[in-house]
Parts: C-alpha cells; sequence; structure tokens
C-alpha cells in the first residue's frame, strides 16, 4: 500500500509540474515572443513544447533512476516553484514593456 501511495503522490505532483510549467511557458510565450512576429500558443501548445523539450534533453538517465522517492518529490517541487517565480518576473518585466 505504501508504494502505491507513493506513486499517486508522485503522479500529482508530476501532473502539478507539467500544469504550472506549461502555463508559465504560454503566458512568457506569447508576453515577449509574440513581439516577433511569431504567433501565440494556448495552453496544450505550450505543454507539447515543453513535453518536446523535456525529451530532447533527457537523453541521459543514467543519475535519475539512482535518486530515492524524497529527493525526486522535492526536485519536482521546487522546479515548478522556480518556474511560478519565473512568471513572476516576467509579469513585472511586461509591466514596463
Amino acid at each position: 500500500m505504501e508504494k502505491f501511495g507513493k506513486f499517486v503522490l508522485m503522479l500529482i505532483l508530476i501532473l502539478i509540474s507539467v500544469f504550472v510549467q506549461g502555463l508559465v511557458f504560454m503566458y512568457m510565450w506569447n508576453w515577449f515572443i509574440i513581439s516577433l512576429g511569431i504567433v501565440s500558443i494556448n495552453f496544450f501548445q505550450a505543454i507539447g513544447i515543453m513535453i518536446t523539450i523535456r525529451l530532447i534533453n533527457s537523453i541521459d538517465t543514467t543519475d535519475e533512476n539512482r535518486k530515492d522517492f524524497n529527493t525526486r518529490c522535492i526536485e519536482i517541487f521546487s522546479k515548478s516553484c522556480a518556474y511560478l517565480i519565473i512568471w513572476g518576473i516576467g509579469a513585472i518585466i511586461v509591466l514596463f514593456i
């Protein structure tokens, strides 16, 4: 039962992380990249781009298999918090544009 609970917690954290990263990427794209003449993207397109980038960047996963559950949870949570901070900084920059 403990393994199932860890699985569910990891799944929830990953879904929250994907949501936050897609949302932040969409807003950052629509705030800054549109001014270059490129079309805007929606939330699902942003998630697709983020997943594609993650697939390209995650070629070597030897260290990922050695990490324990708590370390992975902390990494997922900290990445989501970092994206929210980036989103806030982007929002401040947009105020001055």
